[in-house]
Formats: structure tokens, C-alpha cells, sequence
């Protein structure tokens, strides 16, 4: 294993200009390499600032793609919603929906919905409440 070499070298001590120059730095020489150190590092942060760029762009162009796929697919959905009433033994009170989805032999699942509390939907009947949760499905799904 080879030594380190240290090399010698006539350093201009800033101390000697006094303390307003050389807070913290000892030599002129460890300036030199800090503003080349920090040139480099804004270069590289502009190079991968332009490369995140590039694929949010393309990555933004995927998710308009699968947004009107959504659309189109969700003309054909009929998912069925019930609407869950609190109860006493909940400390929260509040309305849910309960949408179940299956695609073919796909695996089904249920999506559960907050709707609101009960202050906000005292007046609703059950049907305007599966039309809110119906409503609330398709926004989260992205329509």
C-alpha cells in the first residue's frame, strides 16, 4: 500500500489579513477548492435538474394516457354502492360508502368512501347518498 504523499506548498495563511477575511479558513488555498467545489456541484445539480425534467415530462404524458383510458372505461362500469350509517358504537359519526367492483374474473374488491358527518347529511335521502358516493367514486378513480 502506498504512502500518502503530502505536498508542500507556500500557503498564504488568511489570519494575517485578519479575522473579517478568514472565519474558519485557514489557508487561501482551501477557498480555491471550495468555490471549485461548489461550481461543481451546482453543475451537477443543473445536469440532473434537467434530466428529472425530462421524465416528469414523459411520465406526465403516461398518466394523460391512462386518464382517458379511465374515461373510456368507466362508461362501462356499474359498481355496486351501499351506504353504511354510523352507529352508537363509533366515535366518529359518520356516512360511508361501500363500492364494490369486479372486472371478469378478475379480483374483486370493495372501496370504502367517507361521504360526511351526519350534520352534513342529515337532510339526504338514500338514493342522493349513493348518487354522492357514485359521484365520489368516479373522481378518486380519476374521472
Amino acid at each position: 500500500m502506498k504512502k500518502r504523499v503530502v505536498r508542500e506548498s507556500n500557503e498564504i495563511l488568511l489570519f494575517d489579513y485578519g479575522e473579517r477575511y478568514s472565519k474558519g479558513i485557514k489557508t487561501l488555498e482551501r477557498v480555491f477548492g471550495r468555490q471549485r467545489t461548489l461550481e461543481r456541484m451546482i453543475k451537477n445539480r443543473e445536469n440532473k435538474k434537467s434530466k428529472l425534467d425530462d421524465e416528469i415530462s414523459v411520465l406526465n404524458d403516461e398518466l394523460l394516457k391512462r386518464k382517458n383510458q379511465i374515461k373510456k372505461l368507466s362508461k362501462f362500469m356499474s359498481p355496486s354502492i351501499s351506504i353504511v350509517r354510523p352507529n352508537e358504537k363509533n366515535k366518529y359519526k359518520r356516512y360511508r360508502c361501500k363500492v364494490y367492483l369486479s372486472f371478469g374474473n378478475k379480483k374483486s374488491r370493495y372501496i370504502w368512501i367517507n361521504l360526511g358527518t351526519e350534520e352534513m347529511l342529515k337532510g339526504k335521502t338514500k338514493d342522493e347518498l349513493i348518487e354522492l358516493g357514485r359521484r365520489e367514486f368516479l373522481r378518486r378513480i380519476g374521472q
